[in-house]
């Protein structure tokens, strides 16, 4: 009950000292560090305040400082005010931290104002200084005293000289790793409860401390976080660009002139391209994309593929697929040579085709998902579309393609689901009328379940996939030749 009512009386007056110092903005700082019973120094990069006011008072504030300490008691062998402050014994050799220290009689409080509200690290230094002399046998006293911080006991009866194993003069670390401050003010309070020495001369045996440390625990953001927040400042960086081109007029014609592409080291404006697919005529539309309409277009030195998107199109699974083939690069593979995207014109510009369907080479075949995913691309990729491939040969059907009253049942989903039901033969193409090896078609089946598994690491290689052919048809030409 002593505590409580000692707590009441000294809480109360610390609330009005920051008011007045931290006025309406309470949120000021993110540390403390206290060189307590000493001078204003730097020790280890960190440069502590001075502690080393000797008044007779309940509670002390210095203006310069976003702290305050309160000391209650008295000595009952002495009134000195020197006694508050103690120091190291001359000739030992102790850390420039732990020189001196403070000490009251009976409990020492110290108050951190207008802190920012959340979760701290609080470091208490130690090191018994007091009771260190054999000449005068105070090195046989013991110091015993309660740690209270925000209110809670966080240590009973903690004693220096058990930490340092009765070795004085040696200093000692309490952490207290995750303190929370939610009113903008801190307490420590060291309270002595009549434990340990009491008959040493002068009666010095109520809380001592060395120094006090408080830093803010703040936690670094998760990767994912840190990804969104440089994703969104690339959106919000785009928009802003094209806001500032809308209202500098950099708008229709004029800026189809001006803007350059650079296709294979040769520069063309967007003009140029245009033109170059005839103003995107029919005449010169190759082929019918997931994104829009490809276009054949004959530059000066040289041919290139456009895709002019739609407007329909999903601008999340286009931004996956430029993302996947510019970090592609591959033999198998069309190029993505450059991009265009201005108010209602959007275009990709590939390499083209000389030989075959553009539309077969770009949208033939399904990207593998850790390319949708946006995931490391290895050769596990190519696995993937042949094994869409095999899918597409054997059902005589497309995955990009879906029938008449099947909705969005492609042709992946549809071999997933007949493989779970042990019913894959269902999935060969019914124009066979039945007329094929049935036990080599269920074996590439099954090497096609094997190629599209959702994780690259447990789908074979190509090697593996060759051998497994060569397996099924004998060295011969596969009976299954449609």
């Amino acid at each position: 009950m002593g505590l409580s009512a000692s707590a009441a009386a000294t809480r109360n007056p610390s609330y009005e000292i920051m008011d007045n110092r931290c006025g309406r903005k309470k949120s000021k700082y993110n540390s403390l560090f206290i060189n307590a019973g000493g001078e204003r120094i730097n020790f280890q990069q960190i440069v502590f305040d001075e502690d080393n006011s000797t008044l007779l008072t309940t509670l002390y504030e210095n203006s310069k400082t976003p702290w305050a300490y309160s000391c209650l008691g008295e000595f009952d062998s002495s009134t000195n005010s020197a006694n508050y402050i103690q120091n190291v014994t001359a000739g030992t050799s102790v850390p420039e931290l732990y020189l001196k220290a403070r000490l009251c009689p009976q409990s020492l409080t110290y108050y951190g104002f207008c802190l920012h509200n959340g979760h701290y690290n609080v470091e208490l230094h130690f090191a018994e200084i007091v009771f260190a002399k054999d000449k005068d046998y105070s090195s046989l006293g013991k110091r015993v005293f309660d740690i209270y911080i925000q209110g809670n006991r966080e240590r009973r009866d903690f004693n220096i000289k058990k930490i340092t194993r009765n070795t004085p003069n040696i200093k000692t670390i309490e952490n207290f790793p995750d303190i929370n401050v939610d009113d903008n003010l801190l307490e420590i309070r060291l309270f002595w409860a009549g434990k340990g020495s009491i008959f040493y001369p002068l009666d010095l045996n109520g809380p001592l401390v060395s120094a006090i440390s408080v830093t803010r625990n703040i936690k670094p953001l998760p990767i994912a976080w840190i990804v969104v927040a440089s994703v969104l400042t690339a959106i919000l960086l785009l928009v802003l660009v094209l806001a500032f081109m809308w209202r500098m007029g950099y708008l229709g014609d004029r800026d189809l002139r001006v803007t350059k592409v650079v296709l294979r080291g040769h520069s063309y404006t967007i003009k140029q391209v245009k033109d170059a697919t005839g103003n995107f005529s029919p005449a010169n539309r190759i082929g019918n994309g997931r994104f829009g309409m490809i276009y054949k277009a004959q530059l000066p030195d040289q041919t290139v593929a456009v895709t002019k998107l739609s407007f329909e199109s999903n601008k999340d699974q286009i931004g996956t697929e430029v993302y996947a083939l510019k970090q592609l690069k591959h033999d198998n593979l069309v190029e993505l040579l450059d991009v265009y995207s201005k108010k209602d014109l959007h275009l990709l510009i590939y390499e083209y085709m000389e030989k075959g369907s553009l539309k077969q080479v770009l949208f033939g075949y399904t990207l593998a998902p850790e390319c949708a995913t946006r995931k490391a691309i290895t050769d596990k990729a190519d696995v993937y579309s042949y094994g869409v491939l095999l899918l597409e040969i054997v059902s005589g059907k497309s995955n990009l393609k879906t029938e008449e009253n099947q909705g969005n049942d492609y042709l992946l989903n549809k071999a997933c689901v007949l493989h779970s039901e042990q019913m894959l033969l269902n999935l060969v193409d019914t124009n066979l009328c039945g007329d094929y090896d049935k036990k080599q078609a269920l074996k590439i089946l099954d090497l096609a379940i094997k190629c599209i598994n959702l994780s690259p690491t447990l789908r074979p290689t190509m090697l593996e996939i060759v051998s497994e052919l060569e397996q099924i048809s004998n060295v011969n030409a596969p009976s299954l030749s449609a």
